[in-house]
């Protein structure tokens, strides 16, 4: 699984490492700039080519140095249990999440983003690889040897410092694994498992001590969070709103990771780096709390288990031409990775399953747990019970773009057939990649420099 722009291609065929293509027109001229496709990275755009003057901090690589030069810093945020159906931008009612929402004032927002994975662990690798889950299998114990794409990685590999933040021990569900290969340092303490004491010393972290561990290099920093946990317990610091129940609960500390979240961004502003950063904020899974007769996070991937939002943040001028919009597009973590790449100018082509959510066109998702899966196109989502997913009893259709909360079934299409199809293949094809390692690392022209 891995995707070339023509560029790459044309290398590949010249080192020997892909066949012989006349197709690739390796010797063509597609936008007129002297400079044939086997040495302009970008063939469709006349100022994009070797020795052009790069503009530094626009997310465009001018001269095809691999990355844009004056590079952005990248702090993202996995909120614990931080489900869409309780923010504002993305219902559009009472939000418990006014942070957010202010963010996505101020940046980009997604009303239709959802996990593409359930739970926390299967987040925590399609935040890192872009790669979907496998049916009935956990990738980061199941395929604990394969070789996986990850954005720190790659951002390491483009000259970033990569630190991660988490709030849980990361030795559970062989998180720790995967992190020593992707990350230069792994931040975590027992004493400080809960959001405030986690954002506190990241907040400290960054004043005093990002220079020593950076030493000049930008950053890509990610952090999860625990507080919003089920079963959504009060602990010290979270204010007492309503009941006892588990949505009096959760709208309370979702509120208390909200405003959180937001007393770490505040401590930063003043830092001299903080205006050249990209902030990414999502959840990594909402959580049922009684929709649809679902209680428990393993019962459903509907939107109010799997609907998170989804938030990019920065003084970037392609955040800056979309500011303030909220898009209907469907979307997913999967697009996470190849957005922080295009707003770095770094080439996003490879084995990233989403898109840039500041490219334009259209969206889609999927999400795969075990037997429940998902997959949304156009306005419509299907969800298919994948053990028996030829059977049309097991399906069910909803329009996103009229119904949010899936609370309305429709009758089934063609479409939706030619979507089950679509999603069934995806998620056997998942599994045979995983299991015969054929998720090849990405290939990029700065290596091959």
């Amino acid at each position: 699984l891995v995707r070339l722009t023509p560029w790459q291609w044309c290398a590949a065929i010249a080192q020997g490492r892909a066949p012989a293509d006349p197709a690739a027109g390796c010797d063509l001229d597609g936008d007129g700039d002297g400079v044939p496709r086997a040495r302009d990275c970008d063939d469709l755009r006349a100022d994009v080519r070797p020795g052009a003057e790069d503009q530094p901090g626009d997310g465009v690589d001018q001269d095809c140095s691999g990355a844009d030069r004056d590079p952005y810093n990248v702090l993202v945020i996995a909120l614990e249990s931080h489900r869409a159906l309780g923010v504002g931008h993305v219902t559009g009612g009472p939000s418990w999440s006014p942070r957010v929402d202010q963010l996505a004032r101020e940046g980009i927002g997604q009303r239709r983003a959802v996990a593409a994975g359930l739970p926390t662990i299967a987040s925590f690798m399609v935040l890192h690889t872009g790669l979907l889950p496998c049916a009935w299998c956990t990738v980061a114990t199941d395929f604990a040897a394969a070789r996986l794409p990850a954005l720190p990685l790659t951002l390491r590999q483009h000259g970033y410092y990569a630190r991660f933040f988490s709030a849980a021990d990361p030795s559970w569900d062989n998180q720790a694994a995967w992190l020593r290969h992707w990350y230069h340092d792994v931040d975590y303490d027992r004493a400080r498992e809960e959001d405030g004491p986690l954002f506190a010393h990241m907040a400290q972290w960054f004043k005093r001590e990002l220079a020593g561990a950076a030493k000049g290099r930008p950053f890509f920093a990610l952090a999860m969070t625990r507080t919003n946990h089920f079963p959504f317990a009060r602990v010290a610091g979270v204010q007492h709103r309503g009941g006892d129940s588990w949505a009096d609960g959760m709208r309370d500390t979702m509120h208390y990771a909200d405003a959180e979240l937001g007393g770490l961004l505040d401590a930063l502003r003043g830092e001299p780096w903080f205006r050249k950063t990209l902030v990414v904020v999502t959840g990594d899974h909402g959580h049922p709390l009684g929709e649809h007769g679902h209680r428990h996070l393993f019962d459903t991937v509907q939107v109010e288990g799997t609907g998170v939002p989804l938030v990019f943040w920065g003084d970037h001028p392609k955040i800056n031409a979309l500011r303030g919009q909220i898009g209907t597009e469907p979307s997913s973590h999967l697009d996470i990775a190849p957005t922080v790449l295009d707003l770095l100018g770094i080439d996003r082509s490879g084995a990233w399953q989403g898109r840039s959510l500041v490219g334009g066109g259209r969206g889609q998702s999927w999400t795969i747990k075990d037997a429940m899966w998902a997959a949304e196109r156009g306005s419509r989502r299907l969800l298919v019970d994948g053990s028996r997913h030829l059977d049309r009893s097991g399906w069910r259709a909803f329009d996103r773009t009229t119904d949010l909360r899936e609370d309305k079934p429709l009758p089934l299409t063609d479409a939706d057939a030619e979507l089950a199809a679509d999603l069934t293949a995806v998620a056997t094809w998942m599994y045979d990649l995983y299991r015969r390692d054929r998720v090849l690392p990405v290939w990029w022209p700065v290596a091959a420099k």
